[in-house]
């Protein structure tokens, strides 16, 4: 369950950064940019999603080193996920960056 989480923490962290670019802002929401305040939450919203996707990681892999491996393997399958749907159907790549952490961190506690 903790792969799945840190998967899903990181699509959300990538799908907030990718909504701070004026042009993927623009394909979700139809308006031209975002403003200085939503992109700076939007970018930090990103980052601390990504630093959080490590957590569960650490918490399932033994050895530092073999957690960090597996989780650069991990964004890059979500990053990945993001990159091939975010052109095809930007709003449901929005919407499920925003849902996927969410229904992730549900599951995980119910587990």
């Amino acid at each position: 369950m903790m792969p799945v989480l840190a998967i899903a923490l990181a699509y959300g962290g990538f799908a907030c950064l990718a909504l701070a670019m004026g042009r993927h802002f623009e394909q979700v929401f139809g308006r031209d940019e975002p403003s200085a305040r939503q992109r700076t939450g939007l970018r930090l919203g990103g980052t601390t999603l990504l630093l959080l996707s490590i957590l569960p990681c650490l918490a399932y892999w033994p050895g530092t080193s073999l957690a960090l491996g597996v989780w650069s393997a991990l964004i890059s399958l979500a990053g990945l996920a993001l990159v091939l749907l975010l052109p095809y159907a930007p709003r449901w790549a929005a919407g499920l960056g925003a849902a996927a952490p969410l229904l992730a961190g549900v599951a995980a506690a119910i587990a």
